[in-house]
């Protein structure tokens, strides 16, 4: 499993809100684009990029560790529906990219955008239909 420091694990967490901030114009296509290069290339952000672009998600962290990062996004963020991070089940594998999975009691695809080695009936993080990561039942803290 790759390791991501705090910043670039708080952007695979974001990401999937990226396009709704441009659309409601709360970034700018030039901002969009350097994020979108951030999560392709596996680039470290600049917190202070990550504060601009997430003001109301980046209020909560004060060292930026992952570990921080991962409690606010697991813990603390506290969105509803495609906005909230949720945790599914892996119910079938369609291909790559394309993912079934149970959420809530209900079925849906979800997108593996980050290539992540899944398996059938594993655990998955979700926001906005993009498996951001898998759930590790001992770092649970719910």
């Amino acid at each position: 499993m790759e390791e991501l420091d705090g910043p670039q694990f708080f952007l695979r967490f974001a990401w999937p809100c990226a396009e709704n901030k441009l659309n409601a114009k709360k970034i700018t296509n030039e901002e969009f684009f350097a994020l979108g290069l951030l999560i392709t290339q596996k680039l470290t952000p600049e917190i202070e990029f990550l504060e601009h672009c997430f003001p109301d998600a980046t209020k909560h962290l004060k060292n930026w560790s992952r570990e921080e990062v991962a409690d606010y996004w697991h813990n603390r963020h506290g969105h509803e529906g495609d906005c909230a991070i949720k945790i599914a089940t892996i119910k079938d594998l369609i291909d790559l990219k394309i993912v079934l999975v149970l959420c809530e009691n209900n079925f849906f695809t979800a997108i593996n955008f980050y290539d992540l080695n899944l398996q059938v009936d594993a655990e998955v993080y979700l926001h906005h239909r993009v498996i951001i990561e898998k759930v590790n039942r001992g770092a649970i803290a719910r």
